[in-house]
């Protein structure tokens, strides 16, 4: 994994393992439907996830179960496991495997590889991070471009847009 860092020191994130508390995190999607006129939003209720931050850089990789999602309209969320958007059968996992965090003028970034069924794309992910206490709060927002996704499936045009996600994550601090 690349560490192309030169301190986390500037990050203000404490050295060691970080695991995600799926209890106390979220990750939700926006897409607007209906050629622009609805707005859908939903969430992956089972993820996992660790960020391992050293002295010379920092990685990890965020997991999510494809078959998760909710949307609150299980028809919807039946047609979004199929094989025209996630095809959960065939891939249960969404991964960001994160390569670098680096910090400069316009805040944190993580950069890293986007996994979406069998296509990987690049994102460069500004995010929010806090240390409170014995934990470290990460949120992120950033827009997806569907087709680069995968997930091009799109009848008669109703699908407007880029998917918006969200990454609200709180992380605990393994001991060694």
């Amino acid at each position: 994994m690349t560490r192309n860092h030169p301190t986390t020191r500037a990050l203000g994130i404490a050295l060691g393992t970080w695991t995600v508390d799926p209890a106390r995190s979220k990750v939700g999607f926006v897409v607007r439907h209906l050629w622009g006129l609805a707005t859908v939003r939903g969430s992956f209720d089972r993820f996992a996830g660790r960020l391992l931050v050293e002295r010379d850089g920092a990685n990890g990789r965020l997991a999510i179960d494809a078959g998760s999602l909710d949307t609150g309209n299980a028809k919807r969320d039946g047609h979004l496991r199929s094989e025209d958007f996630f095809q959960v059968e065939n891939h249960p996992e969404i991964v960001f495997a994160a390569e670098s965090v680096a910090s400069g003028e316009g805040g944190i970034t993580i950069s890293g590889q986007l996994r979406i069924g069998e296509s990987i794309q690049r994102l460069d992910l500004p995010v929010e991070v806090e240390q409170r206490g014995v934990g470290l709060h990460i949120r992120a927002t950033t827009s997806v471009t569907r087709e680069s996704s995968g997930l091009s499936w799109n009848r008669l045009g109703m699908i407007r847009g880029d998917a918006d996600l969200t990454l609200d994550l709180e992380l605990t601090r393994e001991v060694a």
